[in-house]
């Protein structure tokens, strides 16, 4: 992209030389004079068609340079500010030692091309100058382009010329003494917009009993998080808690394992590139089993499918698992259901004993057996569980109890 640049033509046209000549024929023409080195001020020759041997022809033929020295607010390493407003803080440098004063050409390009304009203090006298962008429209895609050049102002403004009647001393106009050879530049982006979080997958079981509060299958299970950053390929990262403390999770699938038992709070808030988070997490609620320990007349079998990948198997009538004490309200029985099992009793302190049948036509690893549900008056106590009588297999099998309240072991 080309900069306007003044006009630095500085050849004494051939029709003045003609003119002079003519009106002066009996006087001495010289020869033309050459620019000083190491020149930082531009100094014409004599105004006069001979100009004088001692004064001195200076075209300072050396551009400065421009460098962007801050950004505020500074971009992060994804090139994001927050905010709509940015001011960028420049400064012309000199090779040669050229004190300037100096001015500057601006432009900021953004989704359509912006125009250079003069920017910074127009008197150029302090240094670094700065200018400010404002109200700017959030641009996630393209981003923004700054651009700074600075110009050496008095040498601008000066016709350098030699003085010779002739022409003799010109320069290349395309040759960038005045202005810096090219701009300076930097980019960045604005999103000011909050991402919305969302969770989805997991728990994957609908729950008839308690949709609101669904309950797990297994203590290792997964959610999928995403963001409206997601959506727009932007990517972001994510902050997520499970009951208050703090877990690591990711863009996707984010995996719980070994989960408690009782119930389960999981909240994630995902944060954009440009350090936006969402004002409200996205939240799970969900209820995990209390998995069954072996006891005496108990038998653990590690299978998977089963809550835990395990359950417990008797093959004694009056063998016995008891928890506990515990404060329940609602409680379930996880159990397989089959042609081959038997029947269970089950007795929260000294209340009385329910029955439970094992017995089904098919064979179904996770079966909920509903024994009180969330709107039981609140029992105390232990929780036993006594085999009744064994199937044609001479097997009874448990699996996992839901407590509510958490209780029991």
């Amino acid at each position: 992209m080309s900069n306007p640049r003044p006009s630095r033509r500085r050849a004494a046209t051939f029709a003045a030389g003609i003119l002079v000549a003519g009106l002066l024929p009996a006087l001495t023409v010289a020869g033309p004079a050459s620019a000083e080195p190491g020149c930082t001020i531009e100094q014409n020759g004599s105004p006069l068609p001979f100009p004088a041997p001692d004064t001195p022809v200076c075209d300072d033929t050396t551009p400065p340079d421009t460098k962007i020295t801050k950004t505020v607010p500074d971009p992060n390493r994804a090139d994001y500010i927050k905010g709509k407003n940015v001011t960028y803080t420049f400064a012309a440098v000199a090779s040669d030692g050229d004190p300037g004063p100096w001015s500057y050409m601006c432009r900021l390009d953004g989704a359509t091309a912006g125009t250079w304009k003069p920017c910074g203090d127009p008197e150029g006298t302090t240094s670094p100058q700065s200018v400010t962008y404002s109200n700017l429209d959030d641009l996630k895609s393209s981003g923004y382009t700054f651009r700074v050049y600075a110009i050496d102002t008095p040498d601008a403004a000066n016709t350098w010329s030699d003085g010779s009647l002739f022409g003799g001393a010109t320069e290349d106009p395309a040759m960038p003494d005045d202005d810096s050879a090219s701009p300076a530049s930097a980019g960045f982006k604005v999103d000011t917009a909050d991402p919305s979080t969302f969770i989805f997958g997991e728990p994957d079981t609908f729950d008839p009993i308690r949709p609101e509060l669904p309950m797990v299958q297994s203590r290792n299970i997964q959610v999928r998080l995403t963001s409206s950053e997601s959506r727009a390929g932007e990517g972001a990262t994510y902050d997520c808690t499970l009951n208050d403390v703090k877990v690591p999770c990711q863009e996707g699938f984010t995996s719980l394992k070994n989960l408690t038992p009782g119930n389960k709070t999981f909240e994630a808030t995902a944060t954009d590139l440009a350090g936006n988070s969402s004002k409200k997490p996205a939240t799970i609620v969900f209820a995990v089993p209390r998995n069954l320990k072996t006891t005496p007349g108990w038998r653990q079998v590690k299978e998977e499918g089963y809550f835990a990948a395990d359950y417990l198997e008797a093959r004694t009538v009056g063998a016995t698992l008891v928890t506990n004490p515990v404060q329940v309200r609602e409680l379930r029985l996880i159990a397989p259901a089959g042609p081959n099992l038997g029947r269970i009793d089950l007795q929260i302190g000294n209340g009385q004993r329910r029955t439970i049948s094992l017995f089904a036509k098919t064979f179904t690893r996770f079966k909920v057996y509903v024994i009180r549900d969330e709107f039981s008056p609140l029992a105390s106590g232990k929780i036993t569980i006594r085999v009744k009588s064994l199937g044609p297999n001479k097997v009874a099998r448990i699996d996992a109890l839901l407590i509510q309240p958490v209780g029991g072991r």
